[in-house]
């Protein structure tokens, strides 16, 4: 049908276009009009689906709507603003974009009435304009939104309408994703702790010459072993926090992006970990050193927070322990 918005765009963009919000925020804004009763993941694709070109009969590329085959639990996090959408996926999607697709799509979608309650809704978030330039907002608020993706512009919480100009400053520590919720170490040893800490116990053994070293040991070496046994613990620990945090942010990803940070891990420390060391006390600090320096890249983690930092590397060896992975730290158990 005749693309009505099109005549609209030059004079709606005059107006609130140093305004840019969120995913999120847009996708939460058209749900109530355009949403027909889908869920909330299944809602994020219906509106890439119709801001991208149609797909050409038989497209190999890939690159149609990298959203589709994603987890559900991914896709709600977007929807929320939980979570961004990736740089390279935002890119994919802006490629392939048609924006006039988008405006028909959200003008059929909403009646006046709709269009004229979306208009205040814009305006509350300092965009003003009329009813009949609302389609060609949304198309440009939805481009800029998915331009800002990866550089900063969405937030959990807080103000989320930002300036234009300001949106690469932005502190990319506060995007995403909340503060990670660090879990003390108990008083006492836990049970998810006993296999890294009996690895531990050999190592400081091997190096005083003392077989089946123990807890009891630990007590009279606690001037040269008690503050890094107790490092070693919070560490584990501050790993731990991620491996949880991860579980409820990413939810059943694939792959499982704790899973990746351990493989990375792992790959960056294992040449380390087969020298020849003297004992096992040296090789497992030769360890944890090695550990601080390694990137993790292929990780989601290393780019969408800020939770990964020298003691959550060298918390992950103690993972790697308690999986087998990493055998023992001594040259002999």
């Amino acid at each position: 049908m005749p693309y009505k918005s099109e005549r609209l765009r030059t004079s709606a963009n005059k107006r609130g276009d140093s305004v840019s919000i969120s995913f999120s925020e847009i996708t939460n804004l058209l749900y109530p009009y355009c949403g027909e009763g889908q869920n909330n993941a299944d809602f994020v694709v219906t509106i890439i689906d119709n801001f991208m070109e149609e797909p050409t009969d038989g497209d190999a590329t890939g690159d149609y709507n990298p959203l589709v085959n994603l987890v559900s639990r991914t896709r709600e996090n977007y929807f929320s603003g939980q979570r961004s959408i990736s740089r390279q996926n935002a890119a994919r999607i802006l490629r392939h974009t048609d924006k006039a697709r988008f405006e028909a799509f959200v003008e059929n979608s909403l009646s006046g009435d709709a269009l004229l309650a979306l208009s205040k809704s814009l305006a509350h978030k300092g965009i003003t304009v009329s009813a009949l330039e609302v389609p060609a907002k949304c198309a440009d608020l939805l481009e800029k939104a998915l331009q800002l993706c990866g550089v900063g512009s969405q937030r959990v919480s807080g103000a989320s309408v930002i300036n234009e100009s300001d949106s690469v400053s932005q502190d990319t520590s506060q995007n995403r994703f909340a503060p990670l919720k660090t879990i003390a170490p108990p008083d006492e040893v836990a049970e998810l702790e006993v296999t890294y800490i009996s690895k531990l116990m050999d190592a400081y053994g091997e190096a005083e010459g003392i077989e089946g070293f123990s807890k009891a040991n630990l007590q009279q070496y606690e001037y040269k072993y008690g503050e890094h046994f107790k490092r070693q613990r919070k560490d584990f620990y501050a790993a731990e926090s991620v491996r949880q945090g991860t579980r409820e942010t990413y939810g059943d990803t694939d792959p499982d992006q704790f899973e990746v940070l351990k493989e990375e891990t792992y790959d960056g420390v294992i040449d380390v970990y087969e020298q020849n060391h003297l004992n096992g006390y040296i090789r497992l600090n030769a360890v944890l050193s090695q550990a601080t320096h390694i990137r993790i890249d292929r990780c989601w983690l290393c780019r969408d927070t800020d939770w990964i930092g020298n003691s959550q590397k060298k918390g992950v060896c103690h993972i790697l322990v308690n999986d087998g992975k990493i055998k023992r730290w001594a040259n002999d158990e």
